[in-house]
């Protein structure tokens, strides 16, 4: 299953080329090899780019208010298509607890954590961002623990 595109995009002023982005073939076509036509990253681009540069995040995911895929960085649409379904329908449960508990105050973010991964959520008015990361290995840091706690018990 594709991604669907985004229905609008928000766009800021041209940038240099070495800062452009190919447009995409028409359906059931191939891409060019050297594309004549570029699109400037948009402001949302960058955004885009800057947080999946973050180390650990593994990809990032804009839902519009209807649900939607706008954007997403996974390479999995079937992950892609999860994460958005699930990690939305939490939001929006965490979103009306908390009108709830006060009216006067909105869901700014969300944060939820498993023992390898969590989900950062950022609801706004027409959209949501998502931002899966993975945790480090707990094997690992459990390891690194108990040999740090070794090397202080034989000083």
């Amino acid at each position: 299953m594709a991604v669907p595109e985004a229905k609008a995009v928000l766009t800021s002023e041209p940038l240099p080329a070495t800062d452009q982005l190919p447009l995409p073939p028409p359906d059931g076509a191939s891409p060019p090899k050297t594309p004549a036509v570029t699109a400037p990253l948009t402001e949302v681009d960058r955004a885009m780019q800057r947080i999946s540069g973050i180390k650990n995040v593994q990809g990032l995911i804009i839902v519009d208010k209807d649900g939607t895929i706008l954007r997403s960085t996974f390479t999995d649409d079937n992950v892609t298509t999860n994460y958005a379904t699930h990690v939305v329908g939490l939001a929006t449960m965490a979103r009306s607890s908390i009108r709830e508990l006060d009216n006067q105050t909105e869901l700014q973010m969300l944060r939820v954590r498993s023992e390898t991964h969590e989900f950062v959520i950022v609801p706004e008015a027409q959209f949501t961002l998502i931002v899966g990361q993975a945790l480090k290995d707990p094997v690992i840091e459990e390891k690194d623990e108990e040999a740090s706690l070794d090397n202080e018990s034989i000083e």
